[in-house]
């Protein structure tokens, strides 16, 4: 009897064992390559991509709504109203930025959205012309001559006053009017674009694991190096090497600096992967928990508390500090260096990211 009891309690001992390693695996998701790289994915796409797309195309909406109210009434508060909506859509697709990935780059919508700097000779070119202005006219033109740096030029460039007059009372008022329509017109089109195109690209988002050029994650890690180098090398290097604030991705509307620390935060949270959700897992956690590498992740995650404290040490905008304190610019290219190594090196090493980008790319 006593020889079948500690049978018994052997089989208990046993399975207590091999059921407490079951739920020890359960408890720590990511533990596999696959399956991190899964959690990252999902996450990211579930948590972020989607939620900010559909956040840029509800604010593109509403510019373009505010835009067509300033078309029936130009006033000094409509006027206000457009520049509100502009910054509050820009800003948001700073978010995107570095999402320019697979079918959504291959479609070319990004250049559309927003290139610069613009070319104002074809704004001006097609106001002082005779050619019908809509959105069908915008679509079809060169991403120079559209996008929210074009919309920038025609209402931050002059003052208030100067602005109003040209759309009020100047020969071309309400050519003007309608290319400034035509534009917000189109970008809500690109935005709602941008938005199927994530739809429909879901499934093979998440599912592509693979460790080649076309994986999700291969991807997503390229485009995320390619945008900060993007920032470094044109953002700001440009500037410093010319020493004019016209080298400045939104120096009309002065909202430079806005436009970097939207880039940073939005890098920064896919890094992370905390999107105010359940169950967040980011790159931070697959460097962690999957490669075990809490070294490199600790150092990531030091360069952008670098990077973010360096930008809020830039005393004004980026436009005045080009001229009274470029030094301070210089130290937040600096530390920018120092995070793109460690991600262009060190992150693409250790978790085996083909770069498949010049650094002459851009995004």
């Amino acid at each position: 009897m006593i020889y079948k009891n500690s049978i018994l309690v052997l089989f208990i001992f046993f399975g207590t064992v091999l059921n407490s390693c079951g739920n020890d695996d359960s408890q720590n998701p990511g533990n596999t390559i696959e399956e991190g790289r899964r959690l990252q994915l999902t996450n990211l796409y579930d948590n972020f991509i989607i939620p900010q797309v559909d956040s840029h195309a509800m604010f593109s909406t509403l510019l373009k709504e505010k835009t067509i109210a300033f078309n029936n009434t130009p006033t000094l508060t409509s006027l206000n109203e457009i520049k509100i909506a502009w910054t509050q859509a820009f800003l948001k697709w700073k978010k995107l930025e570095a999402l320019n990935i697979g079918p959504i780059q291959e479609s070319f919508i990004y250049p559309s959205i927003q290139q610069w700097p613009i070319n104002a000779a074809i704004i001006e070119n097609t106001i002082n012309s005779s050619v019908e202005i809509d959105a069908d006219f915008i679509a079809s033109i060169g991403a120079l001559g559209k996008g929210y740096s074009s919309i920038e030029y025609l209402i931050f460039k002059q003052d208030e006053a100067t602005t109003l007059a040209t759309f009020n009372t100047s020969p071309t008022n309400e050519r003007r009017k309608q290319y400034l329509v035509a534009l917000t017109q189109n970008i809500e089109t690109l935005a709602l674009d941008i938005a199927l195109v994530w739809q429909n690209f879901e499934t093979f988002f998440k599912t592509a694991l693979g460790t080649n050029v076309n994986g999700s994650q291969n991807r997503i890690i390229n485009a995320f190096i390619a945008n900060l180098e993007y920032i470094k090398n044109t953002k700001i290097e440009e500037a410093l090497n010319s020493m004019e604030i016209s080298s400045f991705e939104a120096y009309q509307s002065r909202l430079s600096t806005n436009a970097i620390t939207a880039n940073i935060e939005a890098l920064k949270d896919i890094y992370t992967g905390n999107f105010n959700a359940e169950n967040s897992f980011g790159i931070e956690d697959y460097l962690r928990i999957t490669l075990q590498n809490n070294e490199l992740a600790n150092g990531i995650t030091e360069a952008f508390l670098n990077v973010q404290n360096a930008l809020l040490a830039i005393p004004s905008t980026l436009e005045n500090s080009l001229i009274e304190n470029p030094e301070a610019i210089l130290a937040f290219r600096n530390e920018l260096s120092t995070l793109i190594t460690l991600c262009k090196v060190d992150l693409a090493s250790a978790a085996n990211i083909i770069i498949t980008f010049n650094d002459n790319d851009g995004d």
